[in-house]
């Protein structure tokens, strides 16, 4: 808005305050917005480790037992199992390692939001020290 002189300081606090309110009310939108899209994700990545979970139990103790079987040929049985099992343990806490990286702060952070709150505190601190 061009300031020709004949608007009261009145006019112009008033203009400010509408001002800010509407750009607080884009920032809570686009908080609702960018807070939606991280719930998306987190519940992706959290129905991505329970579906792994849930599929993998029986396939898994199928393939494990023919490995400890297969295995159980060379060393003692019980060596068999601690060493598939073992393996076992280390690839499960892989993948979920993996899925819960989808759930971490970093990636549920809404970076947008931030960045466009902080550009605006900025572009109306300079506006107010350097006059309305």
């Amino acid at each position: 808005m061009i300031n020709d002189g004949s608007r009261s300081l009145g006019d112009l606090v008033q203009t400010l305050i509408d001002q800010v309110a509407c750009l607080m009310r884009d920032e809570v939108t686009l908080m609702k917005t960018e807070a939606g899209e991280k719930i998306r994700l987190a519940s992706r990545g959290m129905a991505m480790i329970a579906a792994g979970i849930v599929i993998a139990l029986p396939a898994l103790f199928v393939v494990f037992l023919a490995g400890v079987l297969a295995l159980g040929m060379v060393v003692q049985l019980w060596l068999a199992a601690l060493i598939v099992g073992g393996g076992a343990t280390l690839v499960a806490l892989m993948l979920i390692m993996a899925g819960r990286s989808n759930l971490s702060a970093e990636k549920l952070a809404p970076r947008r939001t931030i960045v466009s709150i902080k550009r605006d505190a900025g572009f109306a601190e300079s506006h107010l020290k350097g006059g309305v």
